[in-house]
């Protein structure tokens, strides 16, 4: 059961259709954490997330990324030799380059986390990187745009600003609120495998990077928040602790590499 559950082809539907905006709506983070990681005696508020469980998507996700790791997007499905890699591979060497540029340390390594698998001439994108330094992650995101089709190294170009920085503090402040994510931190904190706590660091700095800085970052007011693609979220200051595993996230770290 295991290998057709952890099949390429099973693999690349179930996380594109879970983690896919069409399933999971903006303003429902404590919903990837119900899926991911649903302890047996949550009252699951939402049809949709009752549904998914139903076909055991938590069992799924966490067998197979726990295999994975971060060796492949969890996102846009791109492997090597895809139509998209160019663009991709672009991106990340204006990210690098943008580091180098900001005399910040080179990064341990980045991996991409998120990109459409459809990229089309004349649409902007925003292809997303996962950075780690010393006991630092960052989730980087890089404004491309292609005048032609199909893409080539030369004829991509940078559209907007690198931006860079997770917004680890509403994980922090979960428990403390007692707000409606506060049984999501609960069960977070059992995750001891450092592969799926960097997968929900990355689907928390995605449901909240969009929104303006001055919306207040709760799971009651989020919903009322209005998206505006070119504001990353600014506050970005935090460290969080899972047994023992760091991760730190700096001011310098927000808004323009």
């Amino acid at each position: 059961m295991g290998s057709v559950l952890c099949s390429e082809h099973f693999k690349s539907q179930l996380l594109r259709r879970v983690i896919s905006k069409n399933v999971l709506r903006r303003n429902s983070v404590s919903t990837i954490f119900h899926i991911l990681n649903p302890p047996p005696q949550l009252t699951l508020r939402r049809p949709a997330t009752k549904m998914l469980l139903k076909v055991s998507v938590g069992f799924a996700l966490l067998t197979c990324l726990n295999s994975q790791g971060w060796e492949k997007p969890i996102l846009g499905g791109l492997q090597p030799g895809h139509p998209d890699s160019s663009t991709v591979n672009f991106a990340k060497k204006k990210l690098n380059e943008s580091f180098n540029n900001s005399h910040q340390p080179a990064p341990l390594s980045v991996k991409v986390i998120g990109a459409t698998s459809q990229i089309v001439a004349g649409v902007r994108y925003g292809i997303h990187f996962l950075v780690e330094r010393k006991k630092t992650l960052e989730i980087c995101q890089v404004f491309v745009v292609l005048p032609a089709w199909p893409p080539k190294y030369g004829n991509i170009t940078l559209d907007g600003p690198i931006t860079c920085g997770i917004p680890v503090e509403i994980v922090a402040q979960i428990e403390s609120k007692g707000n409606a994510m506060s049984d999501s931190a609960m069960y977070m904190k059992s995750i001891k495998d450092p592969q799926l706590v960097k997968i929900f660091l990355y689907l928390i700095a995605e449901d909240l990077i969009l929104y303006e800085t001055n919306c207040k970052k709760t799971a009651k007011n989020l919903s009322k928040c209005k998206a505006k693609p070119n504001k990353p979220v600014m506050r970005c200051s935090g460290v969080i602790v899972w047994y023992g595993i760091k991760f730190e996230v700096h001011g310098v770290t927000c808004g323009n590499v």
